[in-house]
This record gives structure tokens, C-alpha cells and sequence, in this order.
């Protein structure tokens, strides 16, 4: 299992220097489909909203469980909220727990490599009716691994970046709804790229303090900090993983089977200096 996973606003990015390759997702915008309008992947809805039997969803991807709708902007009744698409027309609507698609990647993830998945995410409130929060979940066949967002409550278009590393080799992608809310989440320009990550910067220290290796495996060092008195690991959410303590080494010691980026705080030098470090540890 892909053990933790990390949502960031395009701001706090800067974190991160890193080489990103080829989109390995196809039809990412879902631009590319039959008939330039709003299509069920499955049970078949045409521009008029009329049942006409199994139709063809966004091409390159098809369907896991009925019935993920591409939508085109401007599309009335099909497209229930008139929603503009982040890029585009198109985009790709998942409602209720299990809507899903899946598509074969045009190179496959590969077992400990490290990777970042972007979209554009919001709200689908059909018609401002039912505004309860979403969310979705972005699966690899065959890994074991999944990427599940936040609950998204805004009607507005909103980024989302999240960095992980395979634990096992998968060639599809699957988007599942994931909420018993009967509203639905909007999706467009998903993104998937191979990257290399080269430095984790500090959140608000000295750029002459830094932590390696990258990614971390069985320990992490520190560079340029001393006279640690305490450390503590967290996640993303908050979530103590351990404390360290009396620190006397220019290292830590790192428990098992964390996988993603995770957040130091460490005491040292009558100061508190706050870190991002990318582990793997599987």
C-alpha cells in the first residue's frame, strides 16, 4: 500500500525542486470524445439528457462502474451547474461512492520511483440543490496503491499537487467518486509525471540547513543544525509518528513502511526549525 499521501496548494511548491517529464496520463482535459458534448461513459446520455443506450465516454479512458459524465461547458440540461471547465470545454464529472473510469497509461509507474499527480477539482452541486462536500480517489491496477483527496466544497476551480513513490509497477489509472454525498466532484487536466527530486527546502530556516538523503530510506541525516534536543515526525495531517529525543548523532533512525513526504520539527540551537523530508522506507 501507498501508506501516506500529501495534498499541496501550488504555493507551498517552492519546496520542491524538482525535474518533472511527460504527462503519462491520455486525454488528460478529456477534450478528445464522441459527439463534443455531454456523453455517460456507460447507460448513454446524450446533448438532449435522453437515454440512448451504452455510448463511448472520453476516449483513451472507459468505464469501471456506471456512470462518470463528460461534460461540456455550456451543455444545458446535461451539464446541471453551466460550469465553466478549468481548461478547454470538456471535463469530467464522478458522483455518488463508486463512479469510476479507468485509462492505460502511456508508460507505466514503476516501483519506487518518484512521481507527482495534479488536477483541477470542484464542486458539482447539481444546480446548487445538494452542496455537501466530495472527494476522489485515484487508484493504480494491480499496486495496491491509491491517492485519496480531500473533501472538496468549493464551486470554484482549485489545484491540487500531491508527491509519492510506487510501491509496485502499474500501466492503469483509476478515478473513483469516493463519498456518500449526492453531490459530485468536477475533474480536469489530471496530470502524471515521473520526477526526480533534487533538495527539500526548510519551511522558515536558513537555506544552510538541509536533510538527507533524498528520498530517505532506513535514516535521515541533517546538515548544518546542532545541539538537538528533540525531534518529532508528523504527516501531512498533523499526526505524531514518533519523537526523538536527546538526539545525539547527526541522524535519526526512521520506522518502517513510511512511504511519502513527511514533516520535522526539531529543536536545536535555541530555536525551532520546521522541515519537509521525502521518505521510502517500504
Amino acid at each position: 500500500m501507498l501508506k501516506k499521501h500529501v495534498f499541496l496548494f501550488l504555493s507551498s511548491l517552492s519546496v520542491l525542486v524538482t525535474k518533472s517529464q511527460v504527462n503519462l496520463v491520455p486525454n488528460p482535459s478529456f477534450e478528445i470524445g464522441p459527439d463534443s458534448t455531454s456523453v455517460a461513459w456507460f447507460g448513454g446520455i446524450d446533448s438532449s439528457c435522453i437515454i440512448t443506450g451504452t455510448v463511448l465516454g472520453p476516449t483513451s479512458w472507459s468505464v469501471i462502474n456506471p456512470s462518470p459524465d463528460r461534460l461540456i461547458e455550456g451543455d444545458i440540461p446535461c451539464n446541471w451547474d453551466n460550469d465553466t471547465a478549468a481548461f478547454g470545454k470538456a471535463y469530467v464529472v464522478f458522483g455518488g461512492q463508486n463512479e469510476s473510469g479507468q485509462a492505460t497509461l502511456l508508460s507505466g509507474v514503476m516501483k519506487d520511483s518518484s512521481y507527482r499527480l495534479t488536477c483541477y477539482v470542484n464542486l458539482n452541486t447539481f444546480r446548487g440543490i445538494v452542496t455537501q462536500p466530495s472527494k476522489l480517489c485515484f487508484k493504480f491496477t494491480g499496486s495496491g496503491d491509491s491517492i485519496v483527496t480531500p473533501f472538496i466544497a468549493s464551486t470554484d476551480w482549485k489545484y491540487f499537487d500531491t508527491t509519492f513513490i510506487a510501491t509496485s509497477n502499474s500501466s492503469i489509472i483509476e478515478i473513483w467518486g469516493r463519498s456518500n454525498a449526492p453531490s459530485a466532484i468536477n475533474l480536469d487536466s489530471l496530470v502524471l509525471t515521473k520526477i526526480q527530486i533534487t533538495a527539500i527546502l526548510p519551511v522558515n530556516s536558513p537555506p544552510n540547513y538541509s536533510v538527507y538523503p533524498i528520498p530517505a530510506r532506513e535514516r535521515i541525516y541533517f546538515s548544518g543544525i546542532h545541539n538537538i534536543n528533540k525531534i518529532v515526525l508528523s504527516d501531512h495531517f498533523g499526526k505524531i509518528n514518533s519523537i526523538y529525543s536527546e538526539v545525539s548523532e547527526n541522524y535519526i533512525d526512521l520506522p518502517e513502511n513510511l512511504s511519502g513526504l513527511y514533516f520535522i520539527q526539531i529543536e536545536a540551537d535555541q530555536k525551532i526549525i520546521n522541515m519537509r523530508v521525502l521518505i521510502n522506507n517500504n
